[in-house]
């Protein structure tokens, strides 16, 4: 096939790959995974880095529990977001916060998840989901040349995003396995003349619809 003709068919279905990615998640009942988070935040030659990993849990009706630990600008951190239904707590080392569970819980985290990943979960993303994420423009979109993750065979993918949280905008590049459309990768970039961030978030043993119990969320008295 001509190079040219290939790369506008690998570019026209960027959009077309992404909405089937988002509604693999968002149509699964459940989610649970393995992940890590390691952000580089270059300004100059000063480095911050920040490397959180931990284990997510979720249901498509609001239950949801992810924990984290790691390290943050050097100091350690741990801590977890959970809801219950009703409640959503998020604990950061010994103090934990709680506050009514937003609406469509399980709908927004999943499209977070995909639009921003797990890592924007710690920032402007699910921090502040007064904004919803179904709002968050996407645009340039960009189907990739597939690439193997080890023995994994992955289609790729480009975007941008615009949250709309003091015109923040970054570029996500998206690793999913080619089968089942779940991400494994992904490697966001943003930032402005002063500062560059870069985010690599990976998955491992993603599972969808498995065995999760609403008591499964419930809180420890």
């Amino acid at each position: 096939m001509n190079a040219l003709l290939l790369a506008l068919i690998v570019q026209d279905g960027g959009e077309a790959l992404y909405r089937k990615i988002e509604e693999a998640l968002l149509g699964a009942k459940t989610l649970q995974l393995k992940y890590r988070v390691v952000t580089e935040a270059r300004a100059g030659k000063d480095v911050d880095k920040c490397d959180v990993s931990g284990e997510l849990a979720m249901k498509s009706n609001g239950r949801l529990r992810f924990d984290f630990r790691g390290t943050f600008l050097e100091a350690d951190v741990k801590g977890a977001v959970a809801c219950d239904g009703k409640t959503l707590r998020v604990t950061v080392g010994e103090k934990a916060k709680d506050r009514p569970a937003p609406a469509d819980l399980g709908k927004e985290f999943a499209r977070l998840l995909v639009r921003g990943g797990l890592s924007a979960s710690f920032s402007a993303g699910f921090a502040h989901l007064q904004t919803s994420v179904a709002e968050w423009k996407l645009s340039d979109w960009r189907e990739l040349e597939p690439e193997k993750l080890g023995e994994r065979e992955c289609r790729r993918l480009q975007f941008t995003v615009d949250t709309g949280l003091k015109k923040e905008q970054f570029v996500a590049k998206l690793w999913v396995d080619a089968a089942t459309l779940v991400p494994v990768k992904r490697v966001v970039k943003g930032g402005d003349d002063a500062i560059e961030i870069v985010i690599t978030e990976t998955w491992e043993g993603a599972k969808l619809d498995g065995g999760l119990a609403d008591e499964d969320f419930e809180f420890e008295k």
